[in-house]
């Protein structure tokens, strides 16, 4: 059987919902989905396939792609069906499983997928960084409450230059109600709470990149050009990534910020990124 997403969340019209990833969503509707976005992007409709099992499997194609056991992207009919035993809500849907497409497509139109996410300084688009639970999420849920534009979460797709919105939404394992000062709803089966962001105005110029690193103080070193291959490939969301694309990065202003696991120390943090977009715009 397929579906489109929940009963409530409906749109089999095969018009775009929203926007994320530089693609234009349709297939269900969600609040982290927001704007319509130019023409010009690829039209993605999402598919539920109810009880239909699936060997696991990892590949990309040139024009289709399978990840893990659940999702199937088609390029040429312009489709991601989700192979599941229950219909998925539509917050699982916005992540992680758009996520996975905005990767897979980006890896097809020749643009860059990182693991990250992105706020906006100064004009320009600024990726953060981190391993896994580095504190990547509760940074851009603090930059969002101290007043700038979080543009993505979890993945940041770079084409041409410039940084494409993800949806409107920053999940974060912490309890933002007692750290951050916003009571959110839980999301992803309670293991996130889940900001909702306001409407991008769209794609910004990638100014630059942040390294996140534990440690016992708060300071920030600036890499050199030699240096920033081998410390941001890794964050590379897809093996598959052609070269030529990676080594793009080499040219971004790149800095390693060190800083305690403490959330209270969030402020702190957001006025040392606000010192360095400043320093690299100088």
């Amino acid at each position: 059987m397929d579906v489109h997403a929940t009963s409530e969340a409906i749109d089999a019209s095969g018009s775009p919902t929203g926007v994320a990833y530089g693609l234009r969503i349709a297939g269900f509707r969600d609040p982290a989905l927001a704007g319509r976005g130019s023409t010009d992007l690829p039209l993605v409709e999402v598919i539920q396939r109810i009880g239909d099992h699936r060997q696991p499997r990892r590949w990309i194609g040139a024009d289709r792609a399978e990840v893990g056991d659940s999702l199937v992207i088609d390029r040429i009919r312009g489709t991601v069906t989700v192979h599941t035993d229950v219909v998925l809500p539509t917050y699982e849907l916005v992540h992680p499983t758009l996520a996975w497409v905005g990767a897979v497509f980006a890896h097809w139109r020749g643009f860059l997928a990182m693991h990250g996410g992105a706020f906006v300084a100064s004009g320009g688009a600024w990726m953060v960084l981190a391993d896994k639970g580095g504190g990547k999420s509760s940074t851009l849920a603090a930059l969002h409450l101290a007043g700038l534009e979080v543009l993505a979460d979890d993945l940041i797709v770079v084409g041409d230059g410039i940084v494409f919105p993800g949806p409107r939404c920053v999940d974060v394992k912490e309890d933002p109600g007692a750290l951050l000062g916003e009571d959110v709803p839980y999301t992803r089966h309670g293991a996130r709470r889940r900001i909702l962001l306001p409407t991008s105005a769209g794609p910004v110029p990638l100014a630059g990149a942040v390294l996140f690193e534990w440690g016992d103080g708060l300071h920030a070193d600036r890499l050199s050009a030699a240096d920033r291959l081998v410390r941001l490939i890794p964050h590379c969301t897809l093996r598959e990534t052609d070269p030529r694309v990676l080594l793009g990065l080499a040219g971004v202003p790149t800095w390693v910020v060190t800083r305690p696991r403490s959330v209270q120390c969030l402020p702190d943090v957001v006025e040392c990124l606000a010192d360095l977009v400043g320093e690299s715009r100088a």
